[in-house]
């Protein structure tokens, strides 16, 4: 089954490729099929206007953005580039976002609206469409324009124009979560790589605000439960679980999800129900989805040391202290696991260098303290045989 699937991804891959095979296109990816290709411009006055052929939003645009000019300072003098700057942050302009990439589409059609067919719009560039709707790239874009690879179209009338669009490609709402795991794993692109700022979280937010609403949820329940196991007769570990599975239901690709999910399922380390593998598959998700997290490392290789799998525990710590090496805790952890395979040289050095990088808890004192002991313990016996 999961061949099927995954050829069915190539076709849509080639598909798209074969329909832009014979020119110069640029796309666009949206996650269910809108009435009209539009400007944000446009969707914010469609409610107020019924004819919006006699509506000329660039002449809009321009007042809004001699309006804009009044904050701030050492804004672009164009206003072509001031306007994909203020689109870049969500402001209303009369552009509409394409790309020059065509997988970057596939991501953004796949991306959202998981219940409803999204489409890949494809508008090859003759000299004639280029004119109409002054097609160009900004000079100097941000970061995450650039990494979107952004393109610009607008319209004094604010939308595309149905027959000037030269293809729609549909995506069922079945092959999103395998497309975009396609994406991220074959393709490098994923969502951290495509909303990669401050604006792009807050967007990516707002595009998935039903699973960051329960992820929020459930955060706070798994918070409450490491103080105490119940409130009012529900059980902490057991409703953070239930919310984050629902986070997990509405974006299968939410690396937070699955480290809070995780840590939800340890709370329940003293239940009869308790399974330490679940709390390591979770993290195992986690790092599939983002390999290069430290406190995910860091977390995997302190649940494999409850496990009693010490090898595997010191292999994440390794990790996470390469990619994190002032992580004091990091070291502590570490220091458990060789104390526990009886590498105490190994062990107190680690100490050691928690201590001096801030774990300045009892507990690390005591575990140095501890292991030196038994270590000098171990030397008085050799010595004595």
């Amino acid at each position: 089954m999961a061949k099927d699937i995954e050829s069915e991804v190539r076709n849509i891959i080639s598909e798209i490729e074969e329909k832009a095979a014979d020119g110069n296109y640029i796309y666009r990816g949206e996650p269910e099929w809108y009435e009209q290709v539009s400007s944000s411009l446009w969707r914010q006055l469609e409610s107020t206007f019924t004819v919006h052929d006699k509506i000329d939003y660039d002449k809009i645009q321009e007042s809004h953005l001699r309006n804009v000019r009044q904050y701030g300072e050492n804004h672009p003098p164009d206003d072509f580039e001031l306007a994909s700057k203020l689109q870049h942050v969500g402001g209303e302009t009369n552009l509409i976002d394409f790309t020059t990439d065509h997988l970057v589409a596939l991501f953004f059609a796949c991306d959202g609206s998981h219940k409803k067919p999204g489409r890949v719009i494809l508008l090859k560039q003759t000299e004639q469409i280029r004119n109409k709707y002054k097609i160009k790239e900004p000079h100097h874009p941000p970061h995450r324009v650039a990494a979107q690879k952004s393109v610009f179209v607008q319209h004094p009338n604010g939308v595309i124009e149905e027959d000037d669009i030269e293809e729609i490609i549909c995506i069922r709402p079945s092959f999103k979560q395998p497309i975009l795991t396609h994406l991220r794993e074959k393709e490098c692109i994923y969502t951290q790589k495509i909303y990669n700022d401050l604006q792009g979280y807050i967007k990516h937010q707002e595009i998935h605000h039903e699973a960051y609403s329960a992820y929020r949820r459930g955060q706070l329940a798994r918070f409450y439960g490491v103080m105490r196991t119940s409130i009012d007769g529900i059980n902490l570990a057991d409703a953070a679980i239930v919310l984050l599975n629902t986070a997990i239901e509405l974006n299968p690709l939410f690396v937070e999800a699955y480290f809070e999910r995780a840590h939800a399922y340890w709370l329940k380390e003293d239940s009869v129900d308790f399974d330490i593998d679940k709390v390591i598959e979770d993290f195992n998700r986690a790092i599939e989805l983002n390999p290069d997290h430290a406190l995910t490392h860091y977390a995997r290789g302190k649940a494999y040391r409850d496990k009693g799998c010490d090898d595997r525990a010191i292999e994440d710590l390794n990790r996470a202290i390469k990619l994190d090496p002032g992580d004091a805790f990091a070291y502590t952890e570490r220091g458990k696991a060789y104390r526990d395979k009886g590498c105490n040289a190994r062990a107190i050095n680690d100490f050691e260098r928690a201590i001096e990088l801030g774990d300045n808890s009892v507990r690390a004192h005591l575990e140095a303290a501890q292991t030196r002991r038994e270590s000098e313990g171990a030397d008085e016996v050799e010595s004595v045989n």
